[in-house]
């Protein structure tokens, strides 16, 4: 049970729970092969060496190739390497929609 105590300036209060892949740790694997997913980034935190808030995924190439992805909206992705937020390097980065 918890509480909500605030002064309203006629604006609607937003509240939710924060995703489940929030965090570094808790990356959401991603098929090998491909698919479609929903990645609702709403009530994402920021965790140390994150500069912006939003959802962590893992994907392994099942090969050698290239990675096509697509998205319905805005959207500013980027693909890391490394061992956490503290130590990546980044490999790509868009933003925008279509496939990239």
């Amino acid at each position: 049970e918890a509480y909500v105590a605030g002064a309203s300036t006629g604006q609607p209060i937003e509240f939710g729970v924060t995703p489940a892949n929030d965090d570094f740790a808790q990356a959401r694997d991603l098929p090998a092969t491909g698919g479609r997913i929903d990645a609702p980034v709403a009530f994402s935190t920021a965790e140390p060496g994150e500069n912006r808030m939003g959802v962590w995924f893992r994907w392994t190439a099942p090969g050698p190739g290239q990675l096509t992805v697509r998205t319905e909206s805005e959207a500013r992705l980027k693909v890391f390497r490394g061992p956490d937020p503290l130590n990546l390097t980044l490999q790509a980065s868009v933003s925008g929609s279509g496939p990239r």
